[in-house]
């Protein structure tokens, strides 16, 4: 899985589940029942494919997924690397022979 996208969602046709302005990426079905896929803004109308109630004016949503905020993204980076330097260091600390702090 590309780690810039949540996991893939099965849409149950009734709305919009995530809020205005979500990057999402779908996959959608006329009523030919071909499937296509597209990246967009999602803008919270009611009129829509998420709901499945204008269907067959208008292709079904049948699965979606939330791309990941990029602050998201960099602070999980900073975490990691926060854990790789208290690790070092906790390893530099054992091996000149000093004991490490009580953990609170």
């Amino acid at each position: 899985m590309d780690s810039a996208w949540g996991p893939w969602v099965v849409h149950d046709g009734t709305g919009c589940p995530v809020r205005a302005g979500t990057i999402v990426e779908v996959v959608y079905e006329d009523s030919f029942g071909y499937r296509s896929a597209s990246i967009g803004c999602t803008d919270g109308a009611g009129y829509s494919s998420w709901d499945w109630q204008y269907y067959p004016e208008l292709k079904k949503i049948i699965r979606y997924r939330e791309k990941k905020p990029k602050a998201l993204a960099q602070l999980r980076d900073m975490v990691r690397s926060l854990d790789d330097d208290l690790g070092q260091t906790q390893a530099d600390e054992t091996q000149k022979g000093r004991p490490l702090p009580a953990a609170p």
